[in-house]
């Protein structure tokens, strides 16, 4: 998921539901705005790393491989 619909989904979508099931316990401001942010945020940042961490761990995999490769070669 790209960062921006992360975003949107944890951080405007969730929290309108939430106020939308539970309106007399969670008033717009500063719960389901700030949940918005913090979930949203979270959200974007998760959404950001993944293929950061994909793409290091298949650096990772082909360094190992290249030093077994070596080491069978000797």
């Amino acid at each position: 998921m790209k960062p921006h619909r992360a975003f949107f989904v944890a951080g405007v979508a969730i929290p309108f539901l939430l106020r939308v099931v539970a309106p007399d316990k969670m008033p717009w401001w500063p719960d389901a705005i700030s949940l918005g942010l913090a979930f949203g945020f979270t959200a974007a940042v998760i959404a950001w790393k993944t293929p950061k961490d994909r793409e290091i761990e298949r650096r990772v995999w082909n360094t190992v491989k290249e030093l077994v490769r070596d080491r069978r070669s000797h």
